[in-house]
């Protein structure tokens, strides 16, 4: 019974693994240079909401921005924060 059991948690692991990656691929494109608005030390953390695209970006303080694209994102906000506990600096 135990072999039984071994021989098929094998075969499910080898399936899923094969599965897995014929799944996976990646594609390298041209595409023109966008520009996020205001300043960023890297990390631009953004999510969809409503139709629009919502991003955080910050050098020391964080900012926020949104629009329908990533290509249109303009006006930038100042985001106030109810604790300074984490932030930087």
């Amino acid at each position: 019974m135990e072999t039984i059991s071994r021989g098929l948690i094998r075969a499910f692991i080898l399936l899923t693994l094969g599965l897995g990656a014929q799944a996976q691929m990646a594609r390298l494109v041209s595409a023109p240079l966008l520009r996020l608005p205001g300043i960023s030390d890297s990390n631009s953390p953004s999510h969809w909401t409503g139709g629009k695209l919502v991003l955080f970006n910050s050098d020391g303080m964080p900012i926020r921005s949104e629009d329908e694209s990533v290509a249109t994102l303009g006006r930038v906000r100042a985001v106030r924060l109810y604790s300074y506990e984490h932030t930087p600096m």
